[in-house]
């Protein structure tokens, strides 16, 4: 399976060398006056445990912000496809009403009547909730039952990187792709807080280290990488 391209180090994974979890620039201990040799354990000791339990003792290489950034787009392209049939009418509905608001001032208005336009009325909040509603539960059902089962969704499939929970487990499970989805789905679509946690949320992992966590993997335990 050929690499995908890089474009510099935006794009770049870490390299393989370093232990799994060990920050930027680490470099090993040297062996001990007398010890013995490297791949050989003395006689009567325990050999040294794998740093993490079902991944290579030297790590997965972690997905760099870039491919993880595409196949998120990815997956709101898809989600967007999905719940066109009910989102579709929904707005038509919701554009016709407030164009009906607007002629109705601009008639009384013409009448030399003083009528402040009520946009956000009943029905508009109505329509704008199912909107969200729609959005918010079509975006559970793509994501959550794929990354449950496979730890990838169609879009993170495509830039050929992986989620995985930190303790090596060889799926996420129902509980850990739902509190991952809580904070990366739900969140962002919270009136007047979900904008600035949702952006929060994608940047975190510019400055996290060493696992290049956004907060949804955080609350997760999950590092995303890219399978060899």
């Amino acid at each position: 399976m050929t690499k995908p391209l890089s474009e510099g180090d935006y794009f770049t994974p870490p390299p393989l060398k370093r232990p799994y979890g060990a920050p930027r620039g680490f470099q090993p201990a040297p062996a001990p006056s007398g010890s013995a040799p490297s791949g050989s354990a003395p006689s009567g000791s325990a050999a040294p445990a794998a740093v993490r339990p079902g991944l290579s003792p030297s790590g997965p290489l972690l997905a760099g912000p870039g491919w993880r950034l595409l196949a998120r787009t990815i997956d709101m392209v898809v989600v967007s496809v999905i719940a066109a049939p009910i989102l579709v009418p929904l707005f038509l509905r919701y554009f016709r009403h407030i164009v009906d608001k607007l002629q109705a001032v601009a008639t009384a208005s013409a009448a030399g009547h003083q009528v402040t336009p009520d946009v956000y009325d009943s029905t508009t909040v109505r329509l704008v909730g199912w909107m969200i509603v729609t959005w918010v539960a079509v975006s559970f059902a793509y994501e959550v039952p794929q990354l449950a089962r496979w730890g990838q969704t169609l879009g993170k499939r495509a830039c050929r990187i992986r989620v995985v929970r930190r303790d090596g487990a060889e799926r996420l499970g129902l509980p850990t792709a739902v509190i991952r989805w809580l904070v990366s789905g739900l969140a962002p679509n919270m009136p007047f807080i979900g904008l600035p946690l949702g952006l929060l949320d994608g940047l975190w992992l510019l400055w996290d280290r060493p696992w290049r966590q956004c907060l949804h993997d955080k609350a997760a335990s999950t590092i995303v990488i890219v399978p060899r």
